[in-house]
């Protein structure tokens, strides 16, 4: 199955050979209609700005947290999910379950295992 880092690298390696779409969370928090016009040019979809607009209305954090579609909530029947899947929907949560010692450990092995990649990596929205 392999790591994050493994999944990342091997897409970002064959991005030119295979129909790969690179979506990072924290750039629909800052523009999601741009993203999902991003999307749409991917995906060869010409569709009006009406259907654009719904789209980026229903892949808001605030709907589909409440979509049981969206959020498992009527799917997901085992122990293993009893927490909630969908958090805060903001950039930098992380730094409520990290402690400064797990951080630095990510840190360090993030930089191992991805310094040779040109990946931006957006660890928290300042607004």
């Amino acid at each position: 199955m392999g790591s994050w880092f493994d999944h990342i690298r091997d897409h970002h390696n064959a991005r030119d050979q295979l129909n790969i779409c690179f979506v990072q969370y924290e750039n629909m928090l800052k523009d999601l209609r741009g993203e999902v016009v991003k999307l749409c040019h991917f995906l060869g979809k010409d569709l009006t700005d009406e259907a654009i607009d719904h789209v980026v209305e229903t892949s808001t954090f605030k709907t589909m947290k409440t979509n049981p579609k969206a959020n498992y909530k009527d799917l997901v029947e085992t122990n293993h999910y009893k927490k909630k899947i969908m958090r805060k929907g903001i950039a930098g949560d992380w730094k409520d379950f990290f402690t400064v010692a797990q951080n630095e450990h990510f840190d360090n092995v993030f930089e191992e295992k991805m310094s040779n990649l040109p990946l931006t990596c957006i660890w928290e929205i300042k607004e």
